[in-house]
């Protein structure tokens, strides 16, 4: 029964993380929530001080810009990065970079369930460059 149980939990937690990514894909249907959250988790991460710059997609800088969401902060620049989907975000500052895309998170999360081991460009915190 024991394997029967472990099984079930397994396709119990893949089926949460397939919801939890169609409710995030409905989520970041809205253009300029999408941006503010994104730019959010970067800048309002406790571990981050002194974020320099913010990459985000190119639809989220857009929609942040016409909805006069860009924060008046000195020292920070934000940077269209046609790489990142709508949603994600990566922060450089002095000590390295935050990665906050939803593609990694989910990542995370899915190893942190299913006991599968995150690759190291899953990880939230990286010191250096963050290609």
């Amino acid at each position: 029964t024991a394997p029967v149980l472990a099984d079930a939990e397994r396709a119990l937690h893949a089926a949460a993380l397939e919801l939890a990514t169609v409710v995030l894909g409905c989520e970041l249907a809205d253009g300029e929530r999408s941006a503010r959250t994104a730019l959010a988790r970067v800048l309002d991460d406790p571990q981050v001080s002194g974020v320099h710059t913010v990459r985000l997609s190119p639809r989220d800088l857009d929609a942040l810009r016409a909805a006069g969401g860009v924060p008046d902060i000195a020292g920070l620049e934000l940077v269209a990065d046609p790489t990142l989907a709508p949603g994600d975000a990566i922060g450089r500052h002095p000590d390295g970079s935050l990665d906050a895309r939803i593609t990694t998170a989910l990542a995370r999360a899915r190893a942190a369930l299913l006991g599968t081991d995150a690759a190291p460009s899953t990880m939230p915190h990286q010191r250096g460059p963050l290609a």
